[in-house]
């Protein structure tokens, strides 16, 4: 019954607050200087509410609004139960106070209570016979009494900041220790096939200077975070480091190359490798949601693209091995791990 007032308010914008009880949840709209809300108590969810407990929430709800600078709030008190009588009982202190009839599904409007509420009386009662699947809808958005989206647990990019402050914290080692770090993570031909395969991570989280910690971190925050959003926390994690080990591994093959050709061995750190393959897994989102993901076109990130590589070919002491090979596994890995969205139309929010 929940969703489908959740479904219901959100057509008529209304956002969704979420209490610390979840038998009490508000739903609030700012008009014309004021703010409208209704309070959902659900009394399957707590059979033992009493009146001193909602009206106590419909208060802490009204400070909230108070304390932005609203002063007229009007409410109504909506309990959705099966024991009629119990129900009834709570609404001794309100004059806006209706109860819907979980078994039932019909709208009661207890005797000397207000008749309506902002026309919403006759739309409930055609709402509550229609067909409704709540199966159908996603869950709400959340937002705060001044009308911004607080993003939900899952939708903050928890991996893209753990690894930015992950590179960050090791440089800073890196500046304290001299070459310490560098001789134990740099990713190096002979020291892997001595058996030091660990070099091929260690080395995606060493940078030679800040200019080039700085290049990479920016890219990472900016564009992972979008990546990770959509993708989850779980599969960014895979996708940037299997595009970084890919990265890594193309390094090695050219290093072994470069042995073969009797040249020196120069050893290769950075996070390049795994950041190309975020971009990479970038370019296949913006080709599954039809050139367009947040901010962000096709052609501005294949042109960013384009441009980093370029940058890497016509500079020195550049890994493009990683470079290109942690693009297309990002790109490859995206193909296997992504599946688009159902998009819906934010009907609600939670506070």
């Amino acid at each position: 019954m929940k969703n489908r007032i959740s479904y219901y308010l959100g057509q008529n914008g209304y956002l969704k607050m979420l209490t610390n009880m979840s038998e009490f949840t508000i739903f609030f709209k700012k008009e014309n200087g004021f703010v409208s809300m209704v309070e959902v108590v659900d009394m399957k969810e707590n059979p033992y509410i009493t009146e001193d407990m909602l009206h106590s929430v419909v208060q802490k709800a009204q400070w909230r609004f108070r304390d932005q600078g609203v002063e007229e709030i009007h409410y109504l008190v909506l309990v959705l139960a099966e024991d009629m009588e119990r129900a009834e009982a709570l609404g001794e202190r309100e004059y806006f106070f209706w109860i819907i009839d979980n078994r039932a599904k019909e709208l009661f409007i207890p005797e000397g209570k207000a008749e309506d509420f902002y026309g919403m009386k006759r739309q409930i009662e055609e709402w509550l016979k229609a067909d409704f699947d709540s199966e159908a809808l996603g869950e709400a958005a959340s937002y705060g009494v001044d009308g911004r989206r607080i993003k939900k647990f899952r939708e903050q990019p928890l991996v893209n900041h753990g690894i930015f402050l992950i590179n960050v914290i090791v440089f800073t080692f890196c500046t304290l220790s001299g070459e310490l770090l560098y001789n134990y993570g740099r990713l190096r031909l002979t020291e892997v096939e001595s058996g030091q395969w660990y070099r091929i991570i260690t080395c995606m989280f060493l940078h030679g200077d800040m200019s080039h910690l700085v290049g990479n971190m920016i890219m990472l925050f900016f564009l992972g975070n979008i990546v990770e959003k959509e993708l989850g926390h779980i599969k960014y994690f895979i996708l940037y480091f299997l595009s970084g080990i890919a990265g890594g591994y193309a390094s090695l093959c050219i290093q072994r190359a470069r042995m073969h050709m009797g040249m020196e061995l120069v050893g290769s750190i950075g996070a390049s490798g795994a950041i190309f393959g975020m971009l990479g897994g970038l370019l296949w989102l913006l080709i599954r949601n039809k050139g367009k993901l947040a901010e962000l076109s096709f052609a501005r990130v294949l042109f960013l693209v384009c441009y980093a590589l370029y940058g890497g070919l016509t500079s020195t002491n550049v890994d493009n091995a990683a470079h290109f090979g942690g693009l297309v596994a990002g790109f490859f890995l995206a193909v296997i791990l992504y599946r688009k969205k159902k998009r819906q139309k934010e009907r609600e929010g939670t506070l």
